[in-house]
């Protein structure tokens, strides 16, 4: 009887710590997904900040739903990726680009949103929608890559989750460059 109570209070004991344990029992990220969840965080802090811009500068009514659906559907995106890396043990970090294209491609994205901070009507619209395009299809690429990188399971499905939204703001983003007067 005497050992069943030693063993209750040894068992007892060691609950908290295997609670901590268990919480605490995922490795850092290596460093491919590491660098995977700054990049995704980077995209999605530009495309909330694009659609926050579309909303205020267009003046077609179409355009304007599409940016609030893209600040609307990356801030999720954003909240699920602050969420995966807490329970993985990552930083949500500054994207570094990877090789001279990526810091090029980049360079290029801060003069354009630049420029088009400057637009306004028509000539906003029809820059914004190019953007959108290019951008999206880049970064839907970007993700099939990363789907390949990543060594994380739960990285993997948040990736393969977030493919068809990006997908469905490119054929949105075509959809309504298609509608929209050329000038």
């Amino acid at each position: 009887m005497k050992i069943i109570h030693v063993l209750c209070g040894l068992a007892l004991a060691a609950t908290p710590a295997l609670a901590d344990s268990s919480s605490s029992s995922k490795a850092k990220p290596s460093a491919d997904d590491q660098m995977i969840i700054n990049h995704e965080h980077a995209v999605n802090q530009m495309e909330i900040s694009l659609g926050q811009l579309a909303q205020a500068k267009s003046t077609n009514k179409a355009i304007q739903g599409f940016g609030k659906d893209l600040v609307t559907d990356h801030k999720k995106a954003d909240s699920d990726l602050s969420a995966y890396a807490k329970s993985h043990n990552a930083v949500v970090g500054k994207d570094t680009p990877a090789s001279d294209g990526d810091k090029q491609a980049a360079a290029d994205m801060a003069k354009d949103v630049t420029a088009l901070k400057m637009m306004k009507g028509d000539a906003f619209d029809k820059r914004f929608l190019e953007m959108m395009v290019t951008g999206h299809e880049h970064e839907i690429s970007k993700v099939d890559t990363f789907m390949g990188q990543a060594t994380d399971a739960d990285l993997k499905t948040m990736l393969t989750n977030i493919k068809p939204v990006m997908q469905k703001h490119d054929d949105t983003a075509k959809s309504l460059e298609a509608q929209t007067p050329r000038s």
